[in-house]
């Protein structure tokens, strides 16, 4: 029998004597009818719509959480598996999206379901950028790390986006309930109100009214005390034996009832899932403490055998520009030598042309001059082809030194990817991170030295190929100066054992192998030059070499002390 029915069966008994009061009394209780029934309806709402709208935005945010760590395993890995993953978590993310933003719908909240609904418009384009992200970190490491760093402040821009839409539902779910508990307030109120109504009825029709207005006030005051400690019980979580209003009765009461117990149902099952969720949670970050370690000790591997490369590569850079060195100083040397070799021909020379008169008396000793001048340009020819093989090793040495130089290039550009992605992963870990972050920061300046250091060289190595290249020309030039010595010396002995008839044409000979002296002594001025710029190059190239060997050093200390506070980290 619902309450409305016992109602009116009570003011038909007293219908002749208190028809006014009871009117009254009456219209008030049909008035409450839609308070009751809105009552129910936005308890079913907020039991079959609210609670799974919680659920959909947490899994939409584990969505954006897996798909953002497929996508930094592909690009440390490559691997296609990755893609995949990353790619379906995309997917699941749009559907359990859409899934929020009907219940959103279905309870009103349509501010929600517009921010749901831009938030799956941003997943297609995160999807591609992470997409393009780790394929070109793949290729491009400095790159790479940049569109990783944008990446990663979209994927956290999305996650805070969802966190706080769940936080806002929540506070509107729990203001609804309140709602709801102020509406039971209210509805005592008046059963006071009806109760001092009845009581006024009662005194007009003491006998008949007396039982019943002392029937309702009893029924109804307990019945509406029921449904405020209903309320607050369900609000408290406490267990559904511990409610009074049982889902069996056949009145409205027994509707609410039901309705709160499958709302208590419903909070229950939100305490679960949150429980399961921090578990989750509390699962990845230990997966990520793991993967942590994995990637310290595999790049300890990596960089300890790059800096050993490094190391060795410095080591054997020292050896080069010290020879460098030791060859400038004998072609230097040599360059003298062969200027004096000069000066002294074009003496000579000097001298034939001016007894060019005379010939016949000093045919012996134009002669003498002659032969040695040969053997002279003969010496001069095999010191030439000399430094010249020399030039074309330090040229070839001055390439190995640009690979190595390459190299170490690459090895800083990986450590400044690494150190960035440390930063990153030190920001997220909050106030335990700042230690870490301070490393990677040590981590990144190094190897920002080293690539200013290895532009230093990138100079030096520049300046040596240059002063390589006037050499080898300078020392073609002497080899073509030395072969018109040759033919002078050997017109010049023509024109002695043709003695008298050729005099004139010796003396103009004699005048050729004068200039083509001075040719030969000015070539040589500029490979002596060109060596002692070679010396210095390879001075400064040694300095270099030195300087990277002990930056190798320092940088194999920082990576041991920031991988040993990476395995701290993750131990803590």
């Amino acid at each position: 029998m619902t309450v409305k029915l016992k109602v009116l069966l009570i003011m038909a008994a007293i219908l002749l004597s208190s028809i006014i009061s009871s009117s009254f009394v009456v219209s008030r209780l049909l008035d409450q009818k839609p308070v009751l029934e809105a009552m129910e309806s936005d308890v079913a709402k907020v039991s079959n719509f609210g609670v799974p709208l919680l659920d959909a935005i947490r899994e939409a945010k584990a969505d954006v959480l897996t798909m953002r760590s497929a996508y930094f395993e592909a690009a440390m890995t490559g691997e296609a598996e990755s893609y995949e993953r990353a790619q379906e978590n995309g997917a699941k993310f749009q559907s359990d999206s859409e899934a929020a933003r009907d219940y959103a719908k279905e309870l009103g909240l349509n501010d929600a379901a517009q921010k749901i609904e831009e938030m799956m418009g941003e997943m297609p384009p995160l999807l591609a950028e992470g997409q393009e992200m780790a394929e070109t970190f793949r290729t491009s490491k400095s790159r790479g790390g940049e569109l990783l760093e944008q990446f990663d402040e979209k994927s956290e821009a999305l996650t805070t986006k969802l966190n706080g839409l769940a936080q806002e539902i929540q506070g509107e779910t729990f203001d609804r309930m309140s709602d709801l508990a102020n509406v039971a307030d209210d509805m005592l109120k008046m059963g006071d109100e009806l109760i001092i109504s009845m009581l006024i009825a009662a005194g007009m029709a003491l006998l008949i009214a007396g039982a019943g207005g002392g029937y309702l006030y009893v029924m109804i005051g307990r019945l509406l005390g029921f449904v405020e400690h209903d309320i607050d019980g369900v609000m408290a979580k406490a267990p559904a034996d511990m409610l009074h209003l049982k889902p069996e009765r056949k009145d409205e009461f027994g509707k609410i009832g039901q309705a709160l117990r499958i709302f208590l149902d419903k909070l229950l099952e939100m305490d679960r899932l949150q429980i399961e969720q921090r578990e989750t949670e509390r699962h990845a970050e230990e997966k990520r403490q793991q993967d942590m370690v994995r990637m310290a000790d595999q790049l300890e591997g990596q960089v300890g055998q790059v800096i050993g490369s490094v190391a060795s590569a410095a080591s054997e850079l020292q050896t080069t520009a010290e020879n460098m060195s030791a060859v400038a100083r004998d072609t230097s040397q040599r360059a003298t030598d062969v200027a004096n070799y000069s000066e002294q021909a074009s003496a000579n020379v000097q001298a034939v042309a001016s007894a060019a008169e005379e010939l016949s008396a000093s045919i012996n000793a134009i002669s003498h001059q002659v032969e040695q001048s040969s053997n002279i340009s003969q010496t001069a020819v095999q010191e030439a082809e000399r430094a010249d093989a020399m030039i074309q090793g330090l040229a070839a040495a001055a390439n190995r030194i640009g690979e190595v130089v390459s190299l170490i290039n690459d090895i800083a550009s990986q450590t400044n990817l690494l150190a960035l992605n440390a930063t990153i992963e030190a920001a997220r870990a909050g106030e335990a991170g700042k230690g870490f972050a301070v490393v990677a920061n040590e981590v990144k300046n190094l190897a920002n030295q080293t690539a200013k250091a290895t532009e230093d060289i990138t100079l030096q190595i520049s300046s040596v190929q240059s002063a390589t290249n006037d050499a080898v020309g300078a020392i073609r030039g002497i080899a073509k100066t030395i072969s018109q010595i040759n033919e002078i010396a050997a017109s010049i002995t023509e024109s002695v054992e043709q003695q008298g008839a050729a005099t004139g044409e010796i003396a103009h000979n004699a005048q050729l192998a004068a200039v083509g002296a001075r040719d030969v002594s000015d070539h040589i001025v500029e490979v002596r030059q060109g060596a002692e710029s070679t010396g210095t190059s390879s001075d400064s190239v040694l300095s270099a070499s030195s300087e990277l060997a002990k930056n190798a050093e320092k940088l194999r200390s920082q990576v041991d002390g920031f991988l040993s506070h990476i395995r701290r980290g993750s131990a803590a």
